[in-house]
């Protein structure tokens, strides 16, 4: 849905204004209503949601306008259709179509969706409260993902709160493990009515007639409350009758006042609204006629006085390009002198270069310029000769060192081989290399040492064995019967230990049911015994003794029929009937005897159970500890071990089986060790006999390797030495060969310099008499030539700029005498500069003249044009004018506006009628006035007041008369209430049906909080779940917008109470969102309901979204952020913010030129792009 146009008829401050939003453009829908303060701009937000809602029943906007004259418009789009809408204040049907009918409000619901006004208000409209609500309620939620996701997308910015508040509510009721909720106050409170209750004890007669006295009073009490109801209704429908009878005299006032204005016409219903414009019209429209006729005549005047110099104007092509070539006349005029003497500058300077060049004065300076690839090859040959010379000398100086150093090789390789190299050839390598890998090989073995450390490790490990096997004591024996010893495993063991400790905890808790139900048999017995020593009740034995007595009596006495039975009888049934009322009299003792002997049967037939439950248990038990002290006494331990001793046993004897085990290991690797080291040692003595060095006699392993460690460096080191030398050597012949070759390559160098440049000599003058001139003394010629060349093309560029100084002078003269012939003038030689200047001067005001006379003409135009376009609104006026009066006779506007200031008067006075004929049907209680005039028809005034009077007197009578039978009621009740000064059981009773009730409700509201609640957060997980990745990405985006890069965007952390949203900064740090500063809320806040918008927008069709005034606190850069999330919104849907700051209309045109500005009560704010602005 989109708002095209907003119409405030009659609407708060506004009279007949209209806010034009347009249809939809290219760009974004965004629109800024600019306005100062007061101007009605959160009027108009209102206007717009009563539009869509109905106006409120108590709307403050009716200060100007009053409720049944208020009326708001709109033209709304919808699926690519325009609907024209209105709205009026009214009870019902309220809304009208385009053509003036009711319809019902589901045609605008169809368009929002079902959307409601709480909600529309909350999800589409934005202030500066909200949005601070909005920042707090990041605060509170702690950066719950879902509650700020939903409470942005819903616009609900305290959902947090709700639902922290619903939680504390819930837990003030229950909450688990505490003791101080209202639950537990209840609770207590019912315990304490029922200990209370227990401790009552009221005779039965008695409780029944004090309730007999209760019940009368009330049914007295209740029969004079009816009577008093009776006469008040009486009384209050006398009132109505005696108002209705006002109403209708007042009603037959009204209608001989309507009488007077019957002979008036029905005018269209817009004629009032239209007479005053059209009046302002009528006065605008003659004024404005008058005013051009005027006009006309005075343009057509003026007109008439101007005067154009045609003839000048033939020419002004021509003059003009006089005017622009006069002043390069006289700056030539100017110049001329001074090129001249320039010139002759030029000539005595190439005579100066002539003489250092030792060249004739008469020489051609042209045919000494040497040509530009002479002069480049000639500095090029210069330039080379240095680096050719110096590479020559190099070359040389570098071939002798090399060979110098060569003969100091040949002399060191001879110091090392003490002679000629020839004579002493490479020896054979093969054995040395043999005794090298055969040390290295017994180098990484390490044999005899590895032994070393084995038969230390072996030592240890006996050692711990024997500590092993002293730690089982007191089992006696060695490590081989220990490996044959049967033992249980360890499965058997936590068998054991797990039956056994079932069997002690199992006869723990029955040895304390025999303790406590013995105490309670104690107690039982001593309280039974109580009851009957202090009371004197009868029990049931001896109750029923007594009663088998006088039965056995009875039929003695039936059978034998003499005055001894009979005299036995009487005893017994004395006996008997005195136990019946003792029994009687005292039933609540009597219970409680009976009660103690039930409890006292019942816990000594447990108390039994328990010992034979004890018994068996111990019998258990016994089984199990044999079965364990025969497995011990096999395996020689002491048998009343537990199976936890028995466990670490089994522990050290699997330690001890270890130690077994790995002191066998070490003793066979001990003496595979001992048989490599051997096998070695006999390796490296044979390696060392073939490079001829006798071993050390009787040496161990390690001395050998030593001998044949420095045996081998030494051979190392003097191989070293040969190799170093022989390097040396090839290394010094290599340079000699290669200093040789540069030598080579310089000499030719030179040899080719000189050849190039015999030759660009002989090319020239310069060597044209057979001299040959130094490199030095050619570089100072080329210089002297280069300031030859240089000052000849100076004098050449004078020669031209003369010719040309001169041929302009002559132009100009030549044009000004042609212009002046046409003009019928000659030319003062003497005075071109004047002369020029004048024609010009005639020109200019020849110019002027012609546009003076086109301003003129187009003045007289539009004037004309103006009053033509006159005749259709003055027609119109006319037609309109003639109807209005033909109908109500007159001649003018303004007695028509007479006649509908006394229509609006009649319809006043209709409708004056029909709301007393209204309120007279609902005082009576009738369908219609005609029914509540035809029941008042046989009402006599005089009779209803002496009705009213005689109802006086007995209204006195019967109140005091209520308030006696009341103290009565309040006597009985407080009689049952205080039996012997204590609590009634029935107060009691009421009490604790109270308290349950209360309870009940309480608990339902509990339940209802509990469910309540669970359902949201799973609505928040479920709504998070459906939009976190889109409206996530979208109010990341929006966030770092708004940030202007301080936050790159936003993401969600993983906690053990949820998903939290945290801001990530633009160093790569990040924030919980809960930690943000205010202002950094207030804009986190804002992205995501932009998100939320963005993510409605969707999935329905999107409704016009209004924000007014939010950027109060944002400086311009913010502004500027947050016009560019708007302008995205508006991309979706249609945005529209409401302001009364100039400057943001400035940001909004920067940020998105397509926005619309619409103003309310002034001017429209000063544009510096496009006139995009749309006063309203």
């Amino acid at each position: 849905m989109r708002l095209r146009r907003l119409d405030l008829t009659r609407y708060g401050r506004f009279t007949n204004h209209a806010l034009d939003f347009g249809g939809r453009g290219d760009g974004p829908d965004l629109h800024v209503v600019y306005g100062p303060n007061e101007a009605g701009k959160s009027t108009a937000l209102s206007a717009f949601l009563d539009l869509l809602y109905g106006i409120e029943m108590r709307s403050p906007y009716n200060f100007l306008h009053p409720y049944d004259t208020m009326r708001i418009g709109a033209a709304l789009e919808h699926g690519g259709a325009v609907s024209e809408w209105a709205r009026i204040k009214a009870n019902r049907n309220s809304l009208r179509d385009g053509h003036g009918q009711p319809v019902g409000d589901h045609a605008l619901a169809a368009m929002l969706g079902g959307i409601d006004r709480d909600a529309y208000r909350s999800m589409f409209s934005l202030d500066d409260d909200t949005l601070e609500r909005g920042g707090e309620d990041i605060l509170k939620s702690q950066g719950d993902l879902g509650s700020l996701l939903f409470g942005a997308s819903a616009g609900l910015s305290d959902l947090a709160e709700r639902l922290q508040s619903l939680e504390t509510e819930a837990e003030r009721f229950h909450k688990g493990r505490a003791r101080s909720t209202e639950l537990a106050d209840l609770k207590r409170a019912l315990d304490e009515v029922d200990r209370e209750r227990k401790a009552i004890d009221v005779q039965a007669s008695t409780h029944a007639r004090l309730t007999r006295d209760r019940d009368q009073a009330e049914r007295a009490y209740d029969e004079a409350v009816a009577a008093l109801g009776e006469s008040k209704a009486r009384a209050e429908e006398i009132g109505r009758l005696r108002d209705g009878l006002e109403l209708r005299a007042k009603l037959t006032g009204l209608r001989a006042e309507l009488e007077g204005f019957s002979d008036l016409p029905d005018p269209p219903p817009h004629w009032h609204d239209e007479i005053g414009p059209l009046r302002d019209q009528e006065t605008g429209l003659t004024r404005e006629r008058d005013g051009l006729d005027r006009q006309i005549v005075e343009f057509r005047r003026k007109l008439d006085e101007i005067v154009v110099d045609e003839a000048i104007l033939t020419v002004s092509d021509r003059v003009n390009r006089l005017r622009e070539s006069q002043g390069h006349y006289i700056k030539t005029r100017e110049s001329l002198p001074n090129r001249r003497a320039e010139r002759r500058d030029h000539d005595a300077r190439i005579a100066v270069l002539l003489t250092q060049l030792e060249r004739p004065a008469d020489t051609d300076p042209r045919g000494l310029v040497l040509p530009a690839s002479t002069v480049g090859t000639l500095r090029g040959l210069i330039s080379r000769r240095s680096g050719v010379a110096e590479k020559l000398d190099g070359a040389r100086t570098g071939h002798d060192r090399a060979a110098a150093r060569v003969g100091a090789a040949q002399e060191a390789l001879h110091r090392v081989l003490g002679g000629s190299a020839e004579v002493h050839p490479d020896p054979d390598l093969t054995p040395w290399r043999g005794l090298e890998a055969t040390a290295q090989d017994l180098r990484r073995g390490g044999s005899e040492a590895e032994a070393l450390v084995e038969t230390r490790a072996r030592d240890g490990v006996a050692e711990a064995l024997a500590d092993a096997l002293a730690a089982l004591a007191p089992w006696a024996g060695d490590a081989g019967a220990l490996v044959g010893l049967a033992v249980p495993d360890r499965e058997q063991v936590e068998a054991w230990k797990r039956t056994l400790a079932e069997a002690d905890a199992d006869l723990e808790k029955r040895v304390a049911d025999v303790v406590r139900l013995e105490a309670d048999v104690a107690r039982l017995t001593a309280e039974r015994d109580a009851v009957g020593r202090t009371t004197g009740v009868v029990d049931d034995d001896t109750a029923a003794a007594r009663r088998a007595a006088r039965d056995a009596a009875w039929a003695e006495h039936k059978a034998a029929l003499d005055p001894a039975t009979a005299d036995a009888f009487e005893r017994a049934m004395r006996a008997d009937d005195a136990a019946t009322d003792s029994r009687l009299a005292r039933t609540t003792e009597v219970a409680r005897l009976r009660q103690c002997a039930i409890d006292l049967a019942t816990t000594e037939q447990a108390l039994t159970l328990a010992r034979a439950q004890r018994d068996a248990g111990q019998a258990r038990r016994g089984e199990i500890r044999r079965t364990i002290a025969a497995a011990l006494e096999a395996m020689g331990l002491p048998p009343h071990w537990s199976p936890g001793s028995l466990a670490d046993w089994l522990t050290r004897r699997a330690e001890a089986l270890r130690s077994r085990a790995d002191l066998r290991a070490r003793d066979r690797r001990l003496r595979e060790l001992q048989d490599d080291a051997r096998s070695a040692r006999d390796r490296l003595v044979a390696a060392m006999a073939a490079v001829g060095v006798p071993p050390p006699p009787e040496g161990s392993l390690v001395a050998l390797l030593d001998t044949a460690d420095g045996v081998l460096k030494r051979h190392a080191e003097q191989s070293m030495r040969l190799e170093s030398a022989r390097e040396v050597l090839r290394e010094a012949e290599r340079e000699v060969a290669e200093r040789t070759r540069d030598l080579n390559r310089a000499i030719a160098a030179e040899a080719d310099w000189r050849s190039d440049w015999e030759a660009t000599l002989a090319g020239c003058w310069l060597g044209a008499d057979g001299e040959r001139p130094t490199t030095e003394a050619v570089g100072a010629i080329l210089e002297v030539l280069d300031n030859l060349k240089a000052v000849l093309d100076r004098r050449d560029d004078t020669d031209h700029r003369i010719a040309q100084m001169e041929r302009d002078q002559q132009a100009h003269i030549q044009a000004l005498s042609d212009v002046l012939a046409d003009l019928g003038e000659t030319l003062d030689p003497t005075r071109p500069v004047e002369v020029t200047d004048a024609v010009f001067k005639r020109l200019v005001e020849a110019g002027h003249a012609v546009e003076k006379h086109i301003d003129r003409s187009a003045d007289l135009e539009n004037a004309l044009a103006a009053r033509a376009a006159l005749d259709a609104p003055l027609a119109a006026l006319a037609a309109r004018k003639a109807e209005m009066t033909a109908l109500f006779g007159g001649e003018t506007l303004i007695e028509a506006a007479s006649a509908l200031k006394r229509v609006e008067r009649r319809d006043a006075l209709r409708e004056q009628v029909r709301t007393i004929e209204e309120t007279l049907a609902q005082a009576l209680g009738v369908p219609d006035a005609s029914a509540a005039e035809a029941r008042l028809a046989d009402v006599e005034p005089e009779a209803l007041a002496s009705e009213a009077a005689a109802l006086e007197p007995r209204l006195s009578d019967l109140e005091p008369r209520r308030l006696e039978l009341f103290g009565a009621l309040t006597t009985a009740r407080n009689a049952l209430a205080g039996v012997d000064g204590e609590d009634d059981v029935a107060r009691l009773e009421a009490r604790r049906r109270t308290l349950l009730l209360e309870i009940e409700d309480k608990a339902r509201r509990h339940l209802s909080l509990r469910l309540g609640i669970a359902a949201a957060r799973r609505a928040l997980s479920l709504y998070q779940e459906r939009h976190r990745s889109s409206m996530l990405a979208r109010a990341a985006e929006a966030f770092a917008t708004i940030s202007r890069g301080a936050y790159t965007g936003l993401s969600m952390q993983v906690e053990p109470d949820g998903e939290k949203l945290v801001a990530l900064e633009a160093g790569g740090a990040s924030k919980p969102v809960s930690a943000l500063s205010k202002g950094t809320r207030f804009q986190l806040y804002l992205a995501l309901r932009v998100a939320g918008y963005h993510e409605f927008a969707a999935r329905h069709e999107a409704v016009p979204f209004v924000a007014d005034d939010i950027m109060e606190t944002f400086d311009d850069f913010r502004a500027e952020e947050a016009f560019r999330l708007f302008a995205g919104m508006a991309g979706v849907g249609q945005v529209i913010y409401l302001t009364h700051h100039r400057h943001l209309c400035e940001i909004a045109r920067a940020v998105c030129p397509t926005v619309r500005i619409h103003t309310l009560d002034g001017p429209p704010p000063r544009m510096t792009g496009g006139d995009h602005t749309n006063p309203g």
